[in-house]
């Protein structure tokens, strides 16, 4: 299994209140969403007024398609317009040893909770394999 994470900040410059910032970031989180069928979240900065940053997650059998979904995602975020995007950090996990439980998940989104969690802890023990990509100035 490969689970494919992506990092990204956002500067919202017309944000006049939190509900316009919630607004941008909603939007962008629906359509990333649903085009690219991945987990996106607000992460970080959620009471800052112009500043958020977003984590998206997206589970694949292939390294190859994780890391493609990525480069889409990463490639659509520089033509926003709605925001401007910050630093991007990506890291793709290749998951051999995976546990099995004996209880099935009776959902989903329990599922998507227990990779993203398994995700999260494999980051937290290692933050700085992240691979870091700047701004690129268009």
């Amino acid at each position: 299994m490969v689970i494919g994470i992506l990092q990204f900040e956002l500067w919202i410059h017309e944000a006049q209140s939190l509900k316009d910032k919630r607004q941008t970031v909603r939007s962008l989180r629906d359509s990333l969403g649903c085009l690219h069928q991945i987990g996106i979240a607000e992460i970080a900065d959620m009471d800052m007024l112009n500043h958020a940053v977003l984590g998206v997650c997206t589970i694949s059998n292939d390294g190859a398609h994780a890391g493609s979904v990525l480069d889409q995602i990463q490639t659509k975020l520089y033509k926003l317009s709605l925001a401007e995007v910050g630093s991007i950090k990506r890291k793709i996990l290749h998951i051999s040893d995976f546990e099995s439980s004996d209880q099935p998940y009776s959902s989903d989104s329990e599922l998507e909770d227990e990779l993203a969690a398994r995700a999260l802890s494999i980051l937290a023990a290692d933050p700085s394999s992240l691979q870091q990509s700047e701004v690129k100035d268009s």
